[in-house]
């Protein structure tokens, strides 16, 4: 093995969450704008440029309980985690341009089965509300959409919203009717969505008329205990509510203006919305004039009162050339701010802040440059709280300390609040009521483990969790071939016989082999049962062996060229068949030479040679007996000129011969019949290279 080769042995920790606040990582991934995103595993957040994803408007995103990226959508289209399009991923009947477009949920008490709830936008064609279902199951985890467009209502676009049932399980996915005042909630149960029974709501406030006053951003508190609704163009206006996360319904419609001014007919005016993490916060964005493009108001909403929450107006910044876009609250609890072709993010640092204490960055993250006008209007839509442990559903985790072939694992539930009792069913006959425990197996394989939850409070239930375990594994070392060098790389198979739970290259292949084209250093990982086991090939294309003959250049036979490989090479061969390493040339052509040298890859060069200016040599006499020696008459070496002409005469002025080519000379015969010995005059016609025509003429001895 090479130095340049290493190999990386790594234990390998099921599903380790080292805090509550960790447990919960489906919203840590944001696909947004043209190409670009955040990745909340780490603070600050990373940058994600590397994305498929073009969005005006709304997008969606989730990850897995480790944080890592499973899917998203712009509304139209789903790309698995490699941005490609999901298998089945194309044709979703949403649209880029829908303030709030789509939001992505799991199926409660499903591992494998996700829903992708969109919706239209105002004037298109496709309007409406539509789910789609993805099993992430299919394709080696990549994903397919194994049903799409499946239509609920054609009266909804524009805005939606989801929020967790108060039994932490289930969901509800919050729709606005077009020309009316309701609100629909619609439950999102282990059997799917119940299409046929929305909870409707009456706001008081109709919204009709003009298409785009349905624009406006819809959110939901993180605790579910409040929802807000922003009415654009010519409503202008906000709506606050109270949300009862048992029956689904909203009550107590608060509507107020933040604009004291009527927006600009141009501009949407009132557009994005957030709640800080405790939800007594909320901030509204908004476009009203050129002069006022960006406008963020904040509201102290902790007290449901009209009159309070007018007079808490705040104006947090006024910030141009952009145009207001989203807001959304984020993992590490700060609220992202997002403006129309703008280069950068904006953030509130501090949204619990009153007033301008809450820390307002303008463009505080800039975003990739290479895409453009990165930022666009909108920010991807989550379920409400799911980035807040003590409102997200339950979870549990299952945690193996120490080297991966450890068979003991440390079992615990990712938050307890309403957890009256629990049941742990391990999958091997052993049971547990212990909140938290450490379990070992007596043998390696794969395990079902159950967890049984006994709720209290609001939708006191007993739910059923259900993961699938393996233990056990084995590290193996050296399982890629040795470190290669190429003279061409070109479809190169690489790949190991090792089987494995899954597989995963750092080209993103989840294949056991992969076909490269280029140099460079590829590592495949191997899990089996929970151990990870990494090797690495380079592969290097070896130096060329340096030849060079010159430019093109031209020969005369009474001035040859001589061509030298001015090379070490091992081996040397010209198109002539010569071996040495300088050849003769007396002749036009092209003449090659290739060479070989020990350790190097073969190169060759290549020149042409044509006649020069040549003097004209055309000899005397000539004997065509057959002995193969001055057997024609012609023109004796290469002529740098055009139009050439040789005539041959016999004694009564008749031609014998004529040729406009120098390499075709006369035999001596005349119709098929050999001509006496004597003396033949001949006349040569040519034109120079410098344009000048010339005659010459003579007389040939024909000798038998």
């Amino acid at each position: 093995m090479s130095a340049a080769k290493k190999i990386i042995l790594m234990s390998f920790t099921l599903l380790s969450f080292m805090s509550a606040a960790q447990a919960q990582k489906a919203t840590f991934n944001w696909l947004f704008g043209q190409k670009v995103g955040l990745n909340f595993n780490q603070s600050p957040p990373a940058i994600i440029s590397n994305t498929n994803l073009n969005a005006i408007e709304g997008s969606s995103a989730i990850s897995d309980g480790d944080g890592k990226l499973l899917f998203y959508s712009n509304g139209v289209t789903v790309m698995n985690k490699l941005n490609e399009v999901m298998d089945n991923g194309s044709g979703i009947a949403g649209d880029v341009s829908s303030t709030c477009n789509s939001v992505i949920i799991q199926l409660p008490g499903n591992d494998s089965l996700y829903y992708l709830f969109t919706v239209g936008a105002a004037g298109q064609a496709l309007q409406g509300f539509r789910y789609h279902v993805i099993n992430m199951r299919a394709n080696n985890g990549l994903g397919k959409v194994i049903e799409k467009n499946m239509l609920v209502d054609n009266q909804y676009f524009e805005k939606i919203a989801a929020v967790r049932h108060c039994n932490r399980t289930d969901a509800w996915i919050m729709v606005r009717k077009w020309q009316s005042d309701e609100y629909h909630a619609y439950r999102f149960t282990a059997s799917g969505i119940d299409i046929d029974a929305p909870v409707i709501s009456h706001s008081g406030l109709s919204i009709g008329g003009y298409i785009n006053n349905s624009l406006g951003a819809l959110k939901f508190s993180s605790d579910g205990s409040k929802m807000v609704a922003v009415h654009s163009f010519d409503i202008d206006s906000v709506e606050l509510m109270q949300f009862d996360k048992s029956t689904g319904i909203l009550t107590n419609n608060i509507i107020f203006t933040p604009n004291l001014v009527h927006p600009s007919i141009s501009l949407t005016g009132l557009y994005g919305a957030a709640f800080s993490a405790s939800g007594n916060k909320l901030y509204i964005s908004s476009s009203n004039s050129n002069a006022q493009s960006a406008v963020l108001y904040q509201y102290d909403v902790s007290v449901h009162n009209a009159t309070a929450i007018s007079l808490s107006r705040q104006l947090i910044s006024q910030n141009g050339p952009w145009m207001a876009g989203a807001l959304q609250l984020a993992p590490d609890n700060k609220i992202y701010y997002s403006m129309y072709k703008d280069t950068s993010l904006s953030v509130i640092n501090n949204p619990e802040a009153a007033g301008i204490a809450c820390n307002f960055s303008y463009n505080a993250i800039r975003m990739p440059q290479s895409q453009g006008e990165p930022v666009q209007y909108g920010l991807p839509t989550f379920v409400a709280g799911d980035m807040d442990p003590q409102f997200a559903p339950y979870n549990f985790s299952m945690v193996k300390p120490g080297d991966c072939t450890s068979l003991e694992v440390a079992f615990s539930i990712n938050h307890t609040n309403g957890v009256d009792s629990v049941f742990w069913d391990f999958g091997d006959g052993i049971f547990s009521r212990s909140l938290a425990t450490n379990h070992t197996y007596s043998d390696p394989g794969s395990y079902l483990v159950k967890l049984v939850l006994y709720t209290t409070g609001c939708g006191a239930t007993t739910q059923v969790l259900r993961r699938d375990l393996q233990i056990g594994g084995t590290i193996v070392k050296d399982f890629l071939p040795k470190d290669t060098s190429l003279c061409k790389i070109a479809n190169l198979p690489i790949g190991t016989t090792s089987t494995a739970t899954r597989y995963l290259w750092n080209t993103g292949a989840i294949t056991a082999s992969i076909t490269v084209n280029a140099a460079g250093t590829y590592w495949l990982q191997l899990d089996n049962n929970g151990c990870l086991s990494r090797d690495s090939i380079v592969v290097e294309i070896k130096p060329v062996a340096s030849v060079s003959l010159g430019k093109d250049t031209s020969v005369c036979v009474d001035k040859p060229v001589f061509l030298a490989a001015q090379t070490t090479a091992s081996a040397v061969r010209w198109n002539t068949g010569a071996t040495s390493k300088t050849i003769k040339v007396t002749a036009p052509g092209q003449y090659i030479v290739t060479l070989q040298n020990t350790g190097l890859c073969s190169s060759a060069d290549t020149v042409n040679i044509t006649w020069g200016d040549c003097a004209i040599y055309i000899p005397s006499a000539f004997s065509p007996n057959g002995d193969n020696k001055n057997e024609r008459f012609g023109l004796a070496n290469g002529i740098n000129a055009v139009g050439y002409a040789l005539t041959i005469f016999n004694r009564y002025g008749e031609t014998l011969f004529h040729s406009n080519d120098p390499a075709n000379k006369w035999d001596g015969n005349y119709k098929g019949k050999p001509q006496p010995i004597g003396l033949y005059p001949w006349v040569l016609n040519f034109t120079n290279k410098y344009g000048f025509p010339q005659t010459e003429t003579g007389s040939v001895m024909l000798i038998r």
